[in-house]
């Protein structure tokens, strides 16, 4: 008997593997690539994930609510479901795994590696404690940008990963880079993100026992 091919079946099982049981939150803003988060979140979902979508009020404008409740099997969160009484931003950010924000507009960006926050997903991502993965969705124009580009030079890297952006035509007509990575890219990123910060873990407790002691609407 001839040994069984490896199909794309078992690809997917083994990048997918280390993202059962998370709780990962995805932050969708207003770019008209946030119809690409439904196919996402039904992936991570596919997966085993545990799953907590938060939009942004002009996100609303591209995907509703409704889908994303559906793929999720949870109720999604906006600025609406927060008020002043509330510590619904810290709730979020203590229930994630993981934190994801896909698409990411240059508003959204800006803001939060900034360390900026005037929503409920600006706030969950300043208080989330682990690292924060951005998959952009701007112009071309916007993504090379000065201020953009200074932002992702300085910007902390212990506490981001950037996942993208693609290069290809933009809704708008304009072509180069900008246009956010697909699904399968953003959840293959992800889930090397968390094998490395396992494996990180598991180097730093046998260090640590021989030593015995982290909106506008854009097209993108």
């Amino acid at each position: 008997d001839q040994p069984r091919s490896r199909g794309l079946g078992d690809v997917y099982k083994r990048q997918v593997k280390n993202i059962h049981n998370k709780n990962i939150v995805v932050g969708i803003t207003g770019s008209i690539a946030a119809y690409k988060a439904a196919d996402l979140v039904s992936k991570l979902k596919k997966a085993g994930a545990n799953i907590k979508v938060v939009m942004t009020k002009s996100s609303t404008s591209f995907i509703t609510e409704r889908t994303l409740e559906s793929i999720s099997n949870n109720k999604v969160l906006v600025d609406e479901n927060e008020n002043d009484e509330s510590f619904l931003h810290l709730d979020i950010a203590k229930w994630a795994d993981i934190f994801l924000i896909a698409p990411c507009t240059a508003n959204t960006f800006n803001k939060i590696t900034s360390g900026l926050a005037d929503d409920l997903l600006s706030t969950s991502c300043l208080a989330f404690k682990g690292k924060i993965l951005i998959a952009p969705a701007m112009n071309p124009d916007m993504w090379n940008n000065e201020m953009v580009q200074k932002n992702l030079e300085y910007m902390s890297k212990h506490k981001f990963r950037i996942i993208g952006p693609d290069y290809g035509l933009h809704a708008c007509g304009d072509e180069g880079y900008g246009r956010m990575s697909s699904p399968e890219a953003i959840l293959e990123s992800l889930s090397n993100e968390v094998e490395k910060n396992e494996l990180d873990g598991i180097c730093l407790l046998y260090t640590s026992d021989a030593a015995d002691e982290e909106d506008s609407v854009d097209l993108g």
